[in-house]
C-alpha cells in the first residue's frame, strides 16, 4: 500500500520531467525567453502537482480524474519541448531525455489510471475506508475514556497532580476563632492568627 504520492512511479517520473525542465530553462538560450520559460514551466509543474493533489482526494475515481489533468499538463509540456527544440533553445540530446521522461512518466500514468478505473480498486479503497474508520472510532473511544479517567476524582494528570476537580467543594469554617484549611490528605484546624 502506497502512502504518500512520492511513492508513486507516476509522480516521480513527473518530478524528474519537472526538474529536468527547470535545468534545460535556466540558462540561455531558453532562459532568454520569458514567455516560453513560464508557460513550459507552468506545464511540467502542473503535472507533477496534480498527482498528489489527485492522491489527496483518497477516492479512485477523483484521483483518476486529476491524473487527467496532470496527463494533459505532460502532453502540453512535450509540445514545448519540441517547440523549444525547433527554436534551438535546447540541444538534441537534452531533449530526447526530457522527452523519453514525458513518456516513461505518461506510461505510468496510463497504467495507474487503469488501475484506478477498475473494480479491484473500489474494493480496495473501501477496504482502507473501513480500515481507517475502524481505526477513528478506536482512538475516539479511548479519547473519552482517557477524559472519564480524568474526571475521576482522585487520579493523576499528566503531570502526576492529583485530581480533585469533581470532589465537591468544602467550605471554609469561619464561625468563631478557627477554621478548617484542607491540605492535600488531611485536615487541621488553625486559631485566627495562623
Amino acid at each position: 500500500m502506497v502512502d504518500r504520492p512520492q511513492d508513486l512511479i507516476t509522480f516521480q517520473l513527473m518530478a524528474a520531467l519537472n526538474q529536468k525542465v527547470w535545468e534545460m530553462t535556466s540558462s540561455p538560450p531558453a532562459s532568454r525567453d520569458e514567455r516560453f520559460c513560464a508557460n513550459i514551466r507552468d506545464a511540467a509543474n502542473s503535472a507533477e502537482r496534480n498527482v498528489p493533489e489527485g492522491f489527496g482526494r483518497f477516492a479512485p475515481g477523483d484521483i483518476a480524474h486529476f491524473l487527467d489533468y496532470s496527463r494533459a499538463s505532460a502532453e502540453e509540456t512535450k509540445n514545448q519541448l519540441l517547440k523549444g527544440l525547433k527554436a534551438g533553445y535546447f540541444s538534441r540530446a537534452d531533449y530526447e531525455e526530457a522527452d523519453m521522461l514525458a513518456g516513461r512518466a505518461l506510461s505510468a500514468l496510463a497504467k495507474f489510471q487503469r488501475y484506478l478505473r477498475s473494480p479491484r480498486a473500489r474494493r480496495n479503497a473501501a477496504r482502507i475506508r473501513e480500515r481507517l474508520n475502524a481505526q477513528q472510532n478506536l482512538m475516539q473511544r479511548k479519547a473519552r475514556t482517557d477524559e472519564d479517567a480524568r474526571n475521576e476524582p482522585g487520579e493523576r494528570n499528566e503531570r502526576g497532580e492529583r485530581n480533585e476537580r469533581n470532589e465537591p467543594e468544602e467550605p471554609e469554617e469561619r464561625k468563631g476563632t478557627s477554621r478548617t484549611v484542607r491540605t492535600s490528605r488531611t485536615s487541621r484546624t488553625t486559631g485566627p492568627f495562623e
